[in-house]
Parts: structure tokens; C-alpha cells; sequence
């Protein structure tokens, strides 16, 4: 197996730490920055990190999650683990979850029987004053919370609320995608084998 770039670094002394770490920009105004070999809370951080112990060191990034919030409402959950992704486009959900969501979007904040679009997104027409009224989502890592605004998992355009959550099927996986790092500056640990996350310096938390 040909070997990894991360660690021809370290052998040759130019890292400390088989580490990497990504902050997130999506608005044009705000640059994105990655970092090989560790991460800088004081530049891209606005509070401390939550480490997440892989579940299968040898593969890949999978972490345990207990669960996920729309609001109040606590949703259903498939028996599956957690990838965060930062090469995905947007939060994934496997089929029982999304199901759930999708029906509470329609039966508690009224909005049309929800549709899958041909972009391959799920959404429901609806009016403004539903769409202001969606809530949050909360996702639950061991037993942090992370929170993710409306305005990073749904549009509202032309009188459809579309969800940027992609649905995964059944394949005991979820994905924590490129919407989820808008608010969570995220930190890789190779040699620790672990995930962290930390408040991103771009994220809207403080206005909740």
C-alpha cells in the first residue's frame, strides 16, 4: 500500500503530529483554511475542543452518535455510525431519520407533504412564515451536542422549503458534511486516533 503523504511528513521531520484540521468558510468573504501537522484554536476557535474516539481506528473516521433534535422533537434513529466529511456536500441522514423529519416538518410546522426533488434533495412547499419557524437541529457526538441552524440545513426559495440534507439510505452511515463545519472547526488526530471539534470563528451560535 503506497504510503501516505501525512506521513512521509512526519518522517521527514517537516510535522510533529500525524494531525490536520479544517476551518470552513462558505461565504465568499470568509477564506477556508486547512492546516497539516496540528490546528490553531487562538486563529480559528472560539472555545475548547470535544474529542470523539474513533470507533475503527484501522478504516476511517467513524464516531458514535446517540442522537439527533429537530427542535424538541427527538428524532428516530437507524442504528448506524457517523463519518464527518468535509468532502461531502451536506449532512446525511440515513432513512428512518430522514423519514421522521420529513413528517414532522409537514404535520407539526405545516407545510405541504414533503417531496424528493430532482436535484435529489428532499423538500415541501411551504410559506415564509413556516420556514422562519423551523427550528434548529441538534446533533448528539457521545454526549456533546452540536447545534446547526436552519439557515445551514434548509433554503427557502420560491415557496419551497428544500432541506440540504441529503438522505443515505440504508447503508449504517451518516455523514456530517460541509453544513455541519460551518459552525465546528474540525480537528483530525491520527497518532490519537480521534476527532475533535471546536466552535468555529465563523459560526452563528452566539446568536441562539
Amino acid at each position: 500500500m503506497p504510503k501516505l503523504f501525512i506521513d512521509s511528513l512526519k518522517e521527514a521531520g517537516a510535522i510533529d503530529h500525524r494531525m490536520f484540521s479544517f476551518l470552513i468558510g462558505l461565504d465568499h468573504n470568509l477564506p477556508s483554511k486547512f492546516m497539516v501537522g496540528g490546528y490553531d484554536l487562538a486563529k480559528y476557535a472560539k472555545g475548547p475542543i470535544k474529542w470523539h474516539e474513533t470507533l475503527e481506528p484501522k478504516k476511517t473516521w467513524y464516531i458514535d452518535w446517540t442522537g439527533v433534535k429537530f427542535g424538541n422533537d427527538v428524532l428516530n434513529l437507524d442504528k448506524t455510525v457517523m463519518l464527518p466529511d468535509t468532502g461531502t456536500s451536506f449532512i446525511s441522514l440515513p432513512e428512518k431519520t430522514m423519514n421522521h423529519l420529513l413528517t414532522i416538518m409537514h404535520e407539526h410546522y405545516g407545510t405541504e407533504k414533503p417531496k424528493l426533488y430532482p436535484v435529489g434533495l428532499w423538500g415541501a412547499r411551504c410559506t415564509v412564515e413556516q420556514y422562519d419557524a423551523m427550528p434548529d437541529l441538534t446533533f448528539t457526538l457521545d454526549s456533546t451536542d452540536y447545534i446547526i441552524s436552519k439557515h445551514q440545513y434548509m433554503i427557502n426559495r420560491n415557496g419551497h422549503c428544500v432541506l440540504q440534507i441529503a438522505p443515505t439510505g440504508d447503508t449504517g452511515k451518516a455523514y456530517l458534511g460541509i453544513n455541519f463545519f460551518e459552525n465546528y472547526y474540525g480537528i483530525f488526530d491520527m497518532d490519537n486516533k480521534r476527532v475533535g471539534f471546536a466552535e468555529s470563528i465563523y459560526s452563528d451560535l452566539s446568536e441562539h
